[in-house]
């Protein structure tokens, strides 16, 4: 009985995610997804074994809505100026195959920023290659899901849709839908 009632859970997100009519679903990881800064606290590869379901909350859910994003026939894609490999290693620990996670960030493995290296003023040239890759027309049709509200406005000012995440509280199903709902 409870098998069925989460694939009816299950087969209402994916509808919810239809219905919202997006075909990329763009999320920061530290503070969006997590409720640490896992860049700025050093996390690494080998922490997320053992931190993955601590630092991020709902993450069965998380885990839910990275799934049935695809099975809605849209993409998703972590777009993070964080540590890739990190956060990759982050998401196989909650059960996702390596085939599964995407992850665009403008550091190499093991790459930290620098006087020489700073990270980039905001997420839109992952945005615009990610429609380019994913033969996505319009930014329209692309939300990025944000805890910093730069990022968010800079998106919009390109056309793209994003919603501001409140920080640190993690994304639970709930959260994904009330946040891809007020997407301007």
């Amino acid at each position: 009985m409870a098998d069925e009632s989460q694939r009816g859970a299950d087969d209402q997100l994916v509808h919810d995610i239809r219905a919202a009519g997006f075909d990329l679903y763009a999320f920061d990881f530290d503070m969006t997804l997590s409720n640490v800064h896992c860049y700025n606290s050093g996390r690494t590869v080998r922490d997320a074994a053992f931190r993955a379901t601590h630092d991020i909350p709902f993450s069965d859910q998380v885990v839910r809505i990275l799934r049935s994003i695809r099975e809605a026939d849209a993409q998703w894609c972590i777009v993070t100026f964080g540590q890739p490999e990190v956060v990759r290693a982050y998401l196989m620990a909650l059960g996702l195959e390596e085939s599964e996670v995407l992850v665009r960030s403008p550091l190499g493995e093991q790459e930290r920023y620098s006087e020489e290296n700073r990270p980039p003023a905001d997420k839109n040239t992952f945005l615009r290659g990610l429609m380019e890759e994913f033969g996505i027309a319009s930014p329209s049709n692309v939300v990025l899901l944000d805890d910093d509200g730069r990022n968010v406005q800079a998106a919009r000012y390109e056309g793209f849709r994003g919603a501001n995440v409140y920080p640190g509280r993690g994304m639970s199903v709930e959260s994904f839908l009330f946040y891809i709902s007020t997407a301007k």
